[in-house]
């Protein structure tokens, strides 16, 4: 069979930075696609799911690695003076970024649907990959998450030329503009990513050339968002949009509401989640199947086995009569969308990157007013130590108004502020997008 995403010559590929969950997915993709996939990275633990695949996975980077190798995908963390990155540049290789893969793949489908926003993308492509799944309509989806359902990736048996691709597209970087969705959804727009825009303008900018060919899903309850509203769109919120709804009652993580359509049809919905957010996260998928051809009604109801996504208010253990939970939220609104209304609870929260605490340090500041917060040091994912965007500075601040902010250097500090504060409190919720889960599973494991 000719192979239609790399030059037929092309048999081994090389991913330098495997471990995302980005990348491992396209690499899984790739290996059922009869490719001969391999990969490094520098982290000690790697996604099982690869060598289960037979993916050939090198802890940490070197030259000798990517010799033999035909083509090399590359994540946004990979710089010049990485070895293997060096190495293609060098020997005239191939060198793709994860976006510009993922483009290629793209093309290969009948129909691609693109979910991009500042927040809440990993949790509406999982949505609409589960209401795909209960349609029987044949998809391919690459999830920026860990779907409790697909993991991070699911692949059809169809034949791509009939089936919809379906993939997270992110912002930073800009590169979610590889893509070219004939459905766009856009869950919300904010300024993020302060090391690739410099203001709300340049991300509003970005967003449009993006959903420029797409029909647009957009978010009638974000004022950011409604420059979209132009050419070929359908909305969702609480009123007044192609489907609204109305949120009838919240009981433990169980949320029951009415979803109203164009039509006049009123359709009750049930998730396994809490929050207007996530409200807000089902419409859009509802509103994304319908313009797949997928009733409204149908929706509603393949909704109400919708399982979740890892790290999205997930519950982890009870302790001592404490329940811990563990959200992925990282930037100052989608902390307090999870924050809103939980009165008795500790929360526990790892700053993400030092260009974005030090860009929105006030909002940090200001959104734990009055709740009980543990700081811990600010995960650096690619980014050099900035004092100005240090946690530890963070916490100075919030100190000022906040008598109920401590700050842990370590993790033997942390379980020790939690051995001595965590059981006063119904719940303690984990915050962040860096490795503060696995911090908090470890906290579990302790008797």
């Amino acid at each position: 069979m000719k192979n239609r995403i790399f030059d037929e010559n092309f048999k081994k590929i090389h991913f330098i930075g495997i471990g995302g969950v980005s990348m491992s997915a396209l690499a899984i993709y790739l290996k059922r696609k009869g490719f001969t996939v391999s990969g490094s990275d520098n982290c000690g633990k790697i996604d099982t799911k690869l060598s289960k695949e037979g993916i050939k996975v090198y802890i940490g980077h070197d030259r000798k690695n990517a010799k033999k190798k035909d083509v090399f995908i590359y994540s946004s963390a990979i710089k010049e003076g990485n070895p293997e990155y060096d190495f293609a540049i060098e020997n005239k290789k191939p060198l793709f970024k994860r976006a510009e893969l993922l483009s290629k793949i793209e093309k290969l489908y009948k129909t691609s649907v693109c979910v991009c926003g500042c927040h809440g993308k990993t949790t509406v492509t999982s949505m609409i990959a589960h209401i795909l799944k209960c349609a029987n309509i044949p998809f391919t989806a690459f999830i920026g998450g860990e779907s409790l359902e697909f993991s991070n990736f699911t692949l059809s048996e169809k034949r791509e030329s009939k089936s919809v691709f379906l993939a997270e597209a992110c912002e930073y970087q800009k590169n979610f503009l590889y893509l070219n969705p004939d459905i766009a959804v856009i869950t919300n727009i904010g300024f993020d990513h302060p090391d690739t825009y410099k203001n709300l303008d340049e991300v509003k900018a970005a967003f449009k050339i993006f959903s420029s060919r797409a029909l647009k899903i957009v978010n009638g309850e974000d004022k950011n968002s409604e420059f979209l509203k132009t050419g070929k769109y359908l909305t969702f919120g609480f009123g007044g949009n192609f489907v609204a709804a109305k949120i009838v009652k919240t009981k433990g993580n169980l949320t029951k509401f009415f979803v109203n359509d164009n039509t006049g049809g009123s359709y009750n919905c049930e998730i396994n989640l809490t929050g207007k957010y996530n409200v807000l996260n089902a419409l859009s998928s509802v509103c994304a199947a319908k313009a797949l051809g997928i009733d409204v009604e149908k929706s509603c109801e393949y909704l109400k086995t919708y399982s979740g996504v890892k790290r999205r208010y997930e519950f982890l253990y009870q302790k001592k009569g404490t329940y811990f939970y563990a959200d992925y939220a990282h930037h100052p609104e989608e902390i307090k969308s999870v924050i809103k209304g939980k009165r008795q609870a500790l929360f526990v929260f790892q700053p993400h990157t030092f260009s974005r605490t030090k860009s929105l340090f006030l909002d940090f500041s200001n959104v734990f007013k009055e709740k009980s917060v543990i700081l811990l040091p600010t995960y650096s994912a690619r980014e050099n130590y900035d004092v100005d965007g240090s946690a530890y500075k963070l916490y100075l601040k919030m100190r000022e108004k906040n008598g109920s902010v401590y700050y842990a250097e370590n993790e033997k500090k942390l379980f020790s502020i939690l051995d001595e504060k965590a059981f006063g409190f119904n719940k303690v919720i984990f915050l962040g997008a860096g490795d503060i889960y696995e911090t908090a599973k470890k906290y579990g494991q302790i008797d």
